[in-house]
């Protein structure tokens, strides 16, 4: 193509660009459309897409006061978590310990035997073979489930190690001879002492049924 013939080529495509350039400008500043010009509906629907956004997101002021909270809180002392520590092994023991079935061999106290004190283990060992000889299994099954409900602090000194923690138990009995289980509700006090930097069970006594 020759010299002169591009030049007015690219003459004829400049001077198309910039008609088009003023027409969208004329329609878009300057031409009274019957409704919202697309300018405005743009700038509109902006507008509420921002509005949208921001009530979505957390004010700067409440994120400001979850931050002092939680900065304020003040965290547990080793006390605290000792006391905690020792409910939460009263409640896992009064559970196990209350949970029985008469094929388990008397597992439910045997199997506690880490949990416990010397003290403990000795009546544990006493009670278990005194119920092997004279409550042997007879090929009718009984049993129970028993589930921690709540806990009571009755006394906690940490460092001389020792703590009392009644449990209060709901207990369901269960027996070959019924098809409904028998449910009922008892406390049962428990002794903690502390051995080797671990709280240990050193007597549980239930109180009986409510």
């Amino acid at each position: 193509m020759p010299e002169k013939n591009k030049k007015t080529l690219w003459i004829i495509l400049a001077v198309l660009v910039i008609t088009i350039l003023a027409v969208i400008v004329y329609l878009l500043f300057f031409f009274k459309w019957p409704g919202d010009s697309p300018l405005n509906v743009l700038v509109n629907n902006m507008k509420t897409v921002n509005k949208i956004v921001k009530e979505a997101l957390p004010v700067d002021e409440n994120i400001k006061e979850a931050k002092l909270a939680e900065k304020d809180t003040p965290a547990p002392t080793n006390e605290e978590i000792d006391r905690y520590t020792a409910v939460k092994i009263a409640s896992s023991f009064a559970e196990r310990f209350g949970s029985y079935s008469n094929q388990s061999d008397y597992g439910n106290i045997t199997d506690l035997r880490s949990l416990m004190t010397k003290k403990m283990q000795a009546w544990a060992d006493e009670y278990v073979a005194d119920a092997r000889k004279n409550n042997p299994y007879n090929g009718s099954y009984q049993g129970a489930i028993a589930k921690a409900v709540s806990s009571e602090v009755k006394s906690f000194d940490a460092a001389a190690g020792q703590a009392e923690i009644i449990i209060s138990a709901q207990r369901s009995e269960l027996s070959a001879d019924s098809i409904e289980a028998n449910v009922y509700y008892e406390d049962i006090i428990i002794k903690m002492i502390k051995e080797g930097g671990t709280w240990k069970i050193d007597s549980a006594f239930w109180q009986g049924k409510k």
